[in-house]
């Protein structure tokens, strides 16, 4: 059985965005999130893929997320 938590995989920018866009579609504004979006926020250099955790159910699908960066902020939808 897998870890309820882990930290970022290669691929897990489709499972991100498409979290995001179920999580925000309602709020005003919105504007959804492509999982190359989601790519380009995390340039290759200063990357700490550490830095990225997922909250996995029992049959491995990704249903979570939450980052943190150097600068303090933490993002979660």
């Amino acid at each position: 059985m897998p870890s309820p938590i882990r930290t970022y995989q290669p691929g897990d920018e489709d499972a991100q965005a498409h979290i995001y866009n179920t999580a925000a579609a309602t709020l005003p504004g919105f504007k959804p999130a492509t999982a190359g979006a989601v790519d380009r926020r995390y340039p290759a250099t200063g990357h700490d893929p550490a830095s990225r955790f997922y909250a996995i159910d029992g049959h491995g699908a990704v249903v979570s997320y939450a980052r943190f960066n150097p600068s303090g902020r933490v993002g979660y939808p």
